[in-house]
């Protein structure tokens, strides 16, 4: 907590509140009025007879009915769309106007009515997609004359995946976007997301900016994917524009909104089955017995089993004294059911058009005899109404119910369900054959026990709701291409979390007297408890700018906007506990022992915010020569005073090659050649606020009153202030080459791009000396600098064989490099240890040469100058032999040596696949990655750790020292259990992300029974994964190391592989 006055704390006190309140009642309060307008509207046209009516069809080259085709007046916004036939009707025309036809797929067309009453229409598929239009930071660009290193991923092939989290079903899309997930965990199954990997190595996982409806941190992983119409990727300087918070690239997610035509009903709904995609097998009773009695004797120790022990365990004839619990089967099921279901309706008219869907998800966990599962629900609601030719208004209306119940301390990783999988031994019962539950390896461990909710529970519940009111004005009485746009975001979401533990039956069976002995136990001493945290979060978000488009003279297009936009944000929570609950049925505070000594509370709070202006120009000359500026003055609420404020210029420009007369001429196969590059400095305030002021803490010891002396509750100082720091920034360089070949049927994308990070935050520790006492103390500073660089490809082929067949195949590489370039490293640092000049997140390691396989080899081991090594206390034939990097005859801490590798792979890549025969569809994503390492110990867990079969079968013995994997050892041992490139894995990965299998039923079929589009599927994800890393999915799960490194230790929650099936239905 602050208890210092702000000194800069008006800053989140609008200025402006007049701009504010008038933007919020424009952008609200019109919609509701357009309801009003559009009545007067439709009064008056019953008095206007229409001058003619246009009915028509528009068909594929096969004279099939195209459905949802956009056809619009030219110059207005009247419009239609096609029925599932592909017919249309237009009214109230002159005769003399001009149709627009687009479809996506297909040649857009441009009509003359030329008094015609009736036409038909046949549209020619194609491959150019040049004339698509890409969302970009704050408007839309045409494809073809975008500067930008801009990638757009369509909704239709997002939604091809059966994840219930929409940041899955990104990952192998797009080159540059990397996803990575790490766990199937219902409600917590996102990917980290970064784009073109990490560049600052004080918070190497930071994500890029998310911005949804052109609303920034707006959360995006789980909306629904049948609401998602595109997703853009930010991932040069034309990231400029959103200033302070682009140094890690820009998404924008646009979602679905009404389009002119008849009511559409869609309904999508699956069933699908999880199933983890692998699990560490564990050595069953008899092999943990021979494994245990190995170590004890490696310590010197007597044998715990007998061979009569060992016997009992393997035949199985004694489940009461010699059970032999796999406690994968026994905790883990082998599916786990999953459900999707979308209801959406979309439609308009000339001056009103929406669009209204409702999601609900439900997944349950991955656990024997559970109750626990995850449920979503969502709402959503885009609404556009035209007032007058010039105004458009739009109401924006999202709200979501998430609920989690879960096990207690599931997200552990430490302690929760997967940490006490691995803590059991399988000679002990996980349930004993009258039904009763085991103690487990320690009394009240279990862990198919804490996977009921007997011993309690964790209730999330979320909501979360968002608004969104739009201005949209033409201003033509000005000048032409003049307009104005202006929004207000509201969100708020509210969360109650809720944590019961109560004592629960776990029992001890008694081998002598055959008794089942009650251990009842509970974390709070056989009391019941209850803790509940209730908070608030609050963001508005306010935007105004003032738009210019216009070509002159045919040739010269200009565009640009200039715009304000001012964010705040507001966060509370409170929590509160008892350990004495009068009934766990009834499960509130309100029922607790008022005993001051049995109850809790806390809480916290924060708040920040940002005011900025932000423009953009674009110039072209024929769509040719192409040239973007953009730039944002951004301020901040976490700097502090003359430092808030700073500006972020992005610069690109293009050359369409192929628009010059002699390119056709000289290479008549390459239909579209452009090159572009951008330069810019973009911006992060990812930190935490408040550094440039003097901050306290309340200490219970901070103060000794009295003889003799005695604590007392007090402040004490906490790290002192840096006025001066202020925001980490990037310079970014991109060079892209985009090409087309054969009519765009095949098409190249390349980008070189490098980036440099400057003032990076991080503090000077290292290199104070620790007698100082400022160890933890000094603030942090901009010292840091880091580098990165790489290069994408991309290359996709569409292709047809005959009428009937068509097939797509693409990939895309992205290849990233990153280097610290500076950091507070400590003057004793030995060179080969120091950070600078490697990777972010690379390996401090030792380096080893195998294992001891005799007494001989520990007493005569030398290091490579010849002379003796000691080796580390206690090793014995079988243990890791380490290497003596500095030649001083003995193994320490400075034997460990820097390695180049990282847990950042360079490489990722992708694949994809579409087939489609007459109705028959495949589609197929594969994802890998290559670069990349991974230290997997399997005994580094801070509990004791069940070895894994890999590690039992591979073990050195005196009867086996050709094995390669070190003698029996468990957590304790201070030889095997080093970070080393012993462990050291290769994380490279090929898997099968993605798989539709589809069928559309006949449109002519579907028009008889009133029905516009159906089709079935079977979907997969995670259907399997090629890797040197067999025993754990590759994509793995860290714990924090020591080191500044992480290890792999298998106890989290697994990735899932998911099976389903379902129908999409349109009316």
């Amino acid at each position: 907590m602050n208890l210092k006055k702000k000194s800069d704390g008006k800053f989140l006190i609008p200025k402006f509140l007049s701009i504010k309140v008038l933007l919020v009642l424009l952008c609200f309060t019109a919609p509701l009025l357009a309801g009003a307008h559009q009545a007067g509207k439709n009064f008056g046209s019953n008095l206007i007879k229409a001058d003619s009516t246009v009915k028509g069809r528009i068909t594929d080259a096969k004279k099939a009915g195209l459905p949802g085709v956009s056809v619009l007046v030219k110059g207005t916004q009247k419009g239609t769309t096609t029925d599932g036939n592909g017919n249309f009707t237009l009214s109230g025309l002159k005769g003399n106007e001009i149709l627009s036809i687009r479809y996506i797929g297909f040649a857009p067309q441009e009509i003359a009515l030329n008094g015609k009453q009736t036409i038909s229409i046949t549209l020619l598929e194609e491959n150019n997609n040049l004339n698509d239009v890409v969302v970009v930071g704050y408007g839309t660009q045409k494809k073809a004359t975008l500067t930008g290193a801009v990638v757009q991923v369509k909704g239709d092939v997002i939604k091809q995946s059966p994840n219930g989290n929409l940041s899955n079903n990104l990952t192998g899309r797009t080159p540059g976007l990397i996803a990575t997930n790490r766990s199937g965990e219902p409600g917590n199954d996102g990917s980290a997301l970064s784009i073109r990997g990490a560049t600052s190595f004080s918070n190497p996982n930071a994500g890029p900016l998310i911005v949804v409806d052109g609303v920034p941190d707006r959360s995006f992983s789980r909306i629904n994917p049948e609401d998602i119409e595109s997703v853009s990727v930010l991932k040069d300087a034309s990231a400029a524009i959103y200033g302070v918070r682009a140094a890690n690239g820009v998404m924008l997610i646009t979602t679905k909104r009404g389009k002119t035509g008849k009511p559409t009903v869609s309904y999508n709904g699956s069933v699908s089955l999880q199933s983890p995609t692998r699990v560490t097998k564990l050595v069953d009773a008899g092999q943990f017995a021979r494994y245990y009695n190995e170590l004890l004797a490696r310590r010197n120790g007597a044998p715990r089993y007998t061979d009569e022990d060992i016997t009992l365990f393997e035949n199985g004839t004694d489940p009461l004294g010699h059970p032999n619990t796999n406690w994968y089967d026994a905790v883990i099921a082998k599916t786990a059911p999953m459900t999707q279901h979308d209801l959406n309706v979309s439609g308009g008219t000339d001056n009103v058009k929406y669009y209204i869907s409702g999601q609900y998800l439900y997944q349950k966990y991955l656990y024997n005899e559970s109750p626990f599962n995850y449920n979503q629900k969502n709402l959503r609601a885009n609404i556009d109404a035209n007032i007058t030719k010039d105004l458009k208004v739009s109401l924006d209306l999202s709200g979501r119910n998430e609920d989690k119940y879960a096990p207690l301390d599931n997200a552990n990783l430490n302690g929760g369900v997967f940490m006490a999988i691995l803590a059991q031994y399988p000679t002990v019962a996980a349930k004993y054959p009258n039904g009763l539950y085991g103690t487990g390896t320690t009394t009240g461990s279990n862990p198919l026990l804490r996977v009921t909710d007997q011993p309690g529970y964790d209730r999330q519940l979320s909501y979360y709701a968002q608004a969104t009111g739009t201005i949209d004005l033409k201003m033509p009485w000005v000048t032409k291409g003049l307009y104005l746009n202006a929004y207000a975001g509201l969100d708020n979401t509210f969360w109650q979390y809720k944590r019961l533990s109560r004592p629960y039956d776990n029992y001890d069976y008694n081998k002598t007297t055959g008794e089942y002995i009650n251990k009842k136990e509970s974390t709070n001493g056989n009391l019941i408890g209850l803790n509940e945290t209730w908070g608030r979060t609050r963001r508005n978000t306010y935007n105004i700018k003032l738009g210019y488009d216009r070509v002159f003279a045919s040739d010269h297009n200009v565009s640009s906007i200039f715009g304000y936009e001012e964010t705040d944000y507001l966060t509370a929570q409170t929590t509160t506990g008892s350990r004495s609950l009068l009934s766990d049925q009834l499960p509130f505070l309100g029922l607790a022992n008022p005993d001051p000594t049995f109850l809790s509370n806390g809480g916290s709070g924060d708040q920040n915010g940002r005011r900025s202006v932000f423009g953009r120009v674009n110039y072209s000359y024929k769509e040719k020569y192409l040239f973007e500026f953009s730039g944002r003055y951004n301020g901040s609420f976490n700097f502090g005073p003359g430092n808030k404020f700073g500006f972020f210029p992005g610069i690109s420009a293009g050359w369409v090659m192929s628009k010059e007369n002699f390119f056709g001429k000289a290479l008549p196969f390459v239909s579209f050649a452009k090159l572009r590059g951008s330069w810019g400095i973009l911006g992060d305030d990812a930190i935490s606020p408040y550094l440039y002021l003097s901050t306290y803490k309340i200490n219970q010891n901070a103060y000794y009153f009295g003889n003799p002396d005695v604590p007392a509750l007090g402040l004490a100082t906490n790290v002192s202030p840096n006025p001066n720091f202020t925001w980490e920034k990037v310079k970014s360089m991109d060079i892209g080459l985009e090409l087309g070949f054969f009519n765009n049927a095949l098409t190249f994308n390349g980008d070189y791009f490098w980036r440099h990070r400057y003032d990076i935050l991080t503090q000077r520790n290292a290199s104070i000396p620790s007698y100082t006492g400022l160890g933890g103390k000094l603030p942090p500073e901009n010292i840091g600098i880091a580098n990165s660089n790489g290069f994408e490809l991309e290359l996709n082929y569409n292709g047809k064989i005959g009428t009937d067949f068509s097939y797509t195949v693409g990939g895309n590489f992205t290849h990233t490099n990153n280097e610290i370039v500076f950091m507070d490293e400590s003057p004793l640092t030995i060179d080969y240890q120091r950070q600078t000049g490697y990777p972010i997140r690379s390996f401090l390691i030792y380096k080893t040469d195998g294992i001891y396989n005799n007494q001989a080899e520990i007493n005569n081991y030398t290091n490579a100058n010849g002379g003796k090594v000691t080796p580390l206390t206690g090793s014995k034939p079988g243990d890791i032999k380490y290497v003596d990097i500095n030649n001083d005859g003995k193994i320490t801490s400075n034997d460990r040596e820097r390695f180049f590798d990282s847990q950042i792979p360079r490489n990722n890549f992708g694949i994809n696949l579409g087939l489609r025969y007459k109705g028959f569809g495949v589609e197929a994503l594969f994802y890998g990655v290559s670069g990349v390492k991974h230290i997997i110990r399997p005994q580094g867990n801070n509990s004791e750790t069940t070895p894994a079969l890999w590690q039992y079968e591979g073990r050195w013995t005196p009867q086996t020292p050709d094995n390669n994997l070190p003698a029996a050892f468990d957590r304790n041992s201070t030889v095997n259990n080093l970070d080393s490139d012993f462990w050291l894995n290769d994380g490279a990965f090929l898997r099968l992300k993605t798989l539709q299998l589809s069928y559309d039923l006949p449109k002519e079929f579907l028009s008889k029974i009133k029905v516009r589009s159906a089709r079935v599927f079977v979907n997969g994800s995670n259907l399997f994964v090629l890797s040197k890393i067999k025993n754990y999915d590759p994509e793995l799960n860290y714990v924090p190391s020591d080191n500044n490194g992480y290890y792999v230790n298998g106890a989290y929650y697994p990735q899932t592989r998911i099976i389903g099936a379902g129908v999409n239905v349109s009316f």
